[in-house]
């Protein structure tokens, strides 16, 4: 990938607006690297969200330990104490085929805010320098989230 072009990371819990965070990216010209989105009847305008990113997450998590739904869960520890390589390697591939299409693109899965130790290395390794990677975390009242 050239060093022009730049990733931007939604990240927060879900129902925190992380879905209304990526489609105004996407509004505004990024390309979240999906045909048709992902809706049901809980968010009907679609979640932003790459099937097999959130695939991926939810696999990565299992091996680590954890879930999407466990809040105790500390990402950072157990990416430190397991084996990840052939992981990041999966990764960085799914990360390469995906996003090709644009010159920017848009990452959304609040699983990422567990895993976000694993992926900050995938996206260089993928061909994002670090100053062109941006990080927009989506903040709402616990009371509504939940």
């Amino acid at each position: 990938m050239s060093e022009s072009k730049k990733l931007i990371v939604v990240l927060g819990a879900h129902r925190s607006g992380t879905s209304l965070s990526a489609a105004a990216i996407v509004s505004l010209g990024a390309d979240a690297c999906l045909g048709e989105y992902y809706a049901n009847e809980e968010n009907s305008k679609g979640f932003f969200e790459h099937p097999d990113i959130v695939d991926f997450n939810d696999r990565l998590l299992g091996y680590l330990g954890g879930s999407w739904d466990n809040p105790l869960f500390d990402g950072a520890a157990a990416i430190a104490e397991h084996d990840v390589d052939a992981w990041r390697q999966e990764a960085v591939s799914l990360v390469a085929q995906l996003f090709t299409a644009g010159p920017v693109a848009v990452l959304k899965d609040p699983r990422i805010c567990q895993l976000l130790d694993f992926w900050v290395p995938v996206f260089e390794q993928a061909g994002y320098h670090p100053e062109n990677v941006f990080y927009l975390h989506t903040l709402r009242d616990p009371v509504e989230v939940a």
